[in-house]
């Protein structure tokens, strides 16, 4: 996860990763005035809840900040909260035409946004996350993904492909 949102490539998040984010998505997307100012607006909630994470206030979280926000995140049972907010967050910008769904498409398009390309087999990443192999990732096949990503002990858990092969 780190790897992918890094967009400034200094091993940390922070608010300068946003900016990036937020720029290359919105350079790229077609959309209206008022829902780039949206997708903006909404990459930078992401971050400014992933800088809850910094301990140590030097306005960048690394993977040891991150890891002890999981850790307390399953300890205190917030996992359902704090999934059902990645998920909502991901369809709003990842389902760029708003039906709802991501299409492998949207998917692809989403991941190719980070400069560095740190996501390699994108295409095979998509396949294991539309667990019904219906050519779109549902709501609940997200909220799937997104609870293995960050709670699964499988190493060969469908969600483990959230952010493609690292």
């Amino acid at each position: 996860m780190t790897d992918y949102f890094d967009f400034s490539g200094d091993g940390t998040l922070s608010l300068e990763d946003a900016n990036i984010f937020a720029d290359r998505f919105t350079s790229k997307f077609h959309g209206s005035d008022e829902k780039k100012a949206y997708f903006k607006k909404v990459f930078h909630d992401v971050y400014s809840g992933l800088l809850k994470m910094d301990k140590d206030g030097n306005g960048h979280v690394n993977q040891a900040e991150i890891n002890a926000f999981l850790h307390d995140m399953i300890d205190h049972k917030k996992t359902d909260d704090v999934v059902g907010a990645f998920v909502k967050v991901a369809l709003d910008v990842i389902d760029t035409d708003g039906d709802g769904k991501i299409s492998k498409q949207e998917y692809l398009d989403y991941i190719h946004l980070n400069p560095r390309n740190p996501v390699k087999n994108a295409e095979h990443a998509y396949s294991k996350l539309d667990r019904n192999g219906d050519g779109h990732i549902s709501i609940k096949e997200l909220y799937d993904n997104f609870t293995e990503f960050y709670t699964s002990t499988d190493p060969h858990a469908n969600g483990n492909w959230l952010y493609g092969d690292f």
